[in-house]
């Protein structure tokens, strides 16, 4: 047979393995014949073991000797002479069965020997083979209908008796156990039934060994020994067929079976060949085997692709790709989940970023969309410029243009701050440092070209209404708290920028004015008198502040008719103006026969008459627009006093006037006395009468 544990084959008779020592599931064939033999020799065994027998002549018979195959070891001398001394000495030294052949409830089935201890000799199985030889040569049946030779019972025999002696020892060890505690007893028969096992092991292996090369190759079980309950027993115990042999004892048959289960819990014995034999063997059997094989299968299958579902889901392509769905059906709660799940995963992806910050806002998560757009402007070097765009459209959408400056204040980038210049309001910035200065200074004020500079001089808080900067400031001379603020197109305030400019420069003096402020009835001419080297003065005649884009004074000035102020300044070479010189004068025509308004009707004639003029209303012939004269001065002319008319050109399309450069005169004594009035190289009137 085939053993069920290792496949090794196991020969007919051998209820343990030689290979792994797996236990056998049943009982050998038992032959009646070989019983009986081996029942009538136990007693001239027992004989001869007990005898008080010496080598003073006592000897033994001769078919006796050949029981225990002395016959041939001492064929050399004559049976008779044989002492008996002399065959318990080659009698081998083992334990052995009872001389009855039965269990006995006085020395448990051991042979009592003379001093009544119960160690016993038992029968040489090779002597008791060739006994059987001896009384059937052509050998017997066996209970498969085969015929065994004498030689082959010897060797059934001596495998049966080497395993028989293997049970005994594990029924000793576990009948030893009995009286003590549970972890001792447990102990002690577990070392006795691995004595016995072991035993049995060796003879097997001595038996199969030239077959194996003479090695013992068994391994040991590789389980711990295994507890079958009661119940498993009682059933096995009750399905075991009887033997019915007439010189079989019943008693013995059922300690031999609880032998075999101490054996069997020795040699963690668990049913498999058992089960295998059945599956074997029965047809229904192999179809539920086939079924729970293909079950199992399904199971397994089942969990296979149960577990490779989950693995999938749980990577970050899948959650990418059902975030992406998810969004194009309009699922927008869903596609965040996923996109945040594969986000998550791989947060160094920049396009899973940018899609959740897209999701987010789908999903009305502004703030959420903000927070991620934030993230990938600060953990991302390249391909932020979209960031910075979704990012200030939704703070532009709520007016939150303060975030907008923040986060363009935090950034290095020149090349996103250059992008996103128009949502900057930087604080304005100088050209020059505050601080003192010996000449005047023209001051600068930059700031973002898309938005306007509001400043002040006074040291007060610049605002949307103060004085807006559009040219360099020039500052002349004196202390100025200067603060400045810069207002972007989307109405975002800059911080103020501030500083004291102390300008420290040498004045002019003021003009001199030849003539004081008073009343005339004699026109007088007006001069400035000791201008300063390198200066230059300028006026108005309206009572204006005078600039360097006023008046400049050349020549004396022609006392103005009726009631005139005048304003006087001088400006060095490094245009530092002095204090301002007012005059305020009132000339009134004394004796006078002919008005103003006479005199210049007069030169409008004359004019007309010189060509160039259509009619007397001034039209011009080839120009479009008119000539204006108009009378607004008087002077002195050989003591005379004459009006003096200046000539003006009208714009026809805005109507302003300006000065032509000719002058007249008409005394206003006679209005026949007229003529132009010109300045010499000196500076000095002429007038030429026409």
């Amino acid at each position: 047979m085939i053993c069920p544990k290792c496949g090794a084959k196991i020969e007919e008779g051998m209820l343990l393995c030689g290979r792994c020592g797996c236990e056998i599931k049943y009982v050998p064939d038992f032959d009646p014949e070989i019983e009986n033999s081996i029942q009538a020799s136990l007693p001239d065994v027992a004989a001869v073991m007990n005898s008080d027998a010496d080598d003073s002549g006592d000897v033994l018979d001769p078919e006796l000797l050949a029981r225990f195959g002395l016959d041939e070891d001492l064929n050399s001398r004559p049976t008779q002479e044989i002492p008996v001394s002399e065959v318990k000495k080659r009698i081998p030294t083992q334990e052995m069965p009872a001389s009855s052949g039965r269990k006995s409830s006085q020395n448990s089935g051991k042979p009592v020997r003379k001093d009544g201890s119960g160690a016993g000799r038992p029968v040489n199985p090779a002597r008791k083979s060739a006994d059987r030889e001896k009384r059937n040569p052509e050998g017997r049946k066996t209970a498969n209908g085969e015929r065994r030779t004498p030689e082959g019972e010897r060797k059934a025999t001596d495998g049966e008796r080497r395993i028989s002696v293997a049970e005994r020892r594990t029924a000793e060890g576990r009948k030893a156990s009995e009286g003590r505690t549970d972890g001792t007893r447990k102990a002690d028969g577990t070392r006795k039934s691995a004595d016995g096992r072991r035993f049995a092991e060796e003879n097997k292996s001595g038996e199969n060994g030239s077959r194996r090369g003479g090695k013992n190759s068994a391994p040991k079980p590789s389980r711990a020994n295994v507890e079958i309950k009661a119940s498993q027993r009682d059933e096995l115990k009750k399905k075991r067929p009887k033997h019915d042999y007439d010189d079989f004892d019943d008693d013995f048959e059922d300690d031999f079976a609880d032998d075999f289960w101490d054996v069997e819990e020795a040699l963690d014995f668990t049913g498999t060949g058992r089960l295998f034999d059945t599956i074997k063997n029965n047809l229904f059997a192999k179809i539920v085997a086939i079924g729970a094989i293909v079950i199992a299968l399904g199971i397994i299958i089942s969990l296979v692709v149960f577990v490779a579902g989950r693995v999938k889901r749980n990577t970050f392509q899948y959650k990418f790709d059902q975030a992406q769905i998810a969004f194009e059906n309009g699922d927008y709660a869903h596609a965040v989940s996923y996109m945040e799940s594969a986000a998550s995963m791989h947060s160094d992806d920049l396009t899973a970023q940018y899609l959740l910050a897209e999701y987010y806002q789908k999903n009305n998560q502004t703030q959420n969309a903000i927070l991620t757009y934030r993230n990938i402007i600060r953990d991302f070097d390249t391909d932020v410029n979209v960031a910075y765009s979704k990012l200030f459209a939704i703070y532009e959408s709520q007016g939150d243009f303060e975030s907008i400056n923040m986060v363009l204040s935090e950034c290095k980038n020149p090349a996103i701050i250059s992008q996103f210049q128009q949502y900057l309001a930087d604080e304005p910035e100088f050209s020059m440092d505050p601080g003192s200065y010996d000449d005047p200074i023209y001051l600068k004020i930059t700031a973002n070209p898309s938005g306007k500079i509001y400043y002040t001089l006074d040291g007060s808080t610049p605002d949307n209404e103060s004085e807006q900067y559009t040219t360099p400031l020039y500052l002349e001379k004196g202390a100025f708290h200067l603060r400045a603020i810069y207002i972007n197109t989307f109405g975002l305030m800059s911080t103020i920028a501030e500083g004291d400019f102390q300008i420290n420069v040498a004045q002019p003096d003021p003009p001199q004015i030849n003539l004081d402020s008073d009343e005339y009835d004699t026109p007088e001419m007006i001069c400035v008198v000791d201008i300063p080297e390198d200066c230059m003065v300028y006026y108005t005649s309206d009572g204006t502040e005078p600039t360097k884009d006023s008046n400049v004074y050349k020549n004396p000035i022609l006392m103005p008719l009726g009631s005139s102020t005048f304003q006087f300044v001088t400006y060095n070479f490094d245009d530092v103006p002095s204090e301002i010189t007012s005059r305020e004068y009132l000339y009134l025509a004394d004796q006078e026969t002919v008005t103003a308004a006479v005199a210049a009707n007069v030169i409008t004639e004359y004019r007309f008459s010189q060509g160039g003029m259509n009619s007397t209303d001034g039209q011009l012939t080839y120009l479009s627009g008119r000539l204006l004269f108009m009378c607004e001065a008087a002077i002195m002319i050989h003591d005379t006093p004459y009006y003096v008319i200046n000539e003006y050109y009208q714009d026809p399309n805005s109507g302003t006037t300006m000065k032509t450069g000719l002058m007249y005169a008409v005394s206003m004594k006679d209005e026949t006395d007229y003529g132009t009035l010109k300045l010499d190289g000196n500076g000095n009137y002429v007038y030429v009468r026409s």
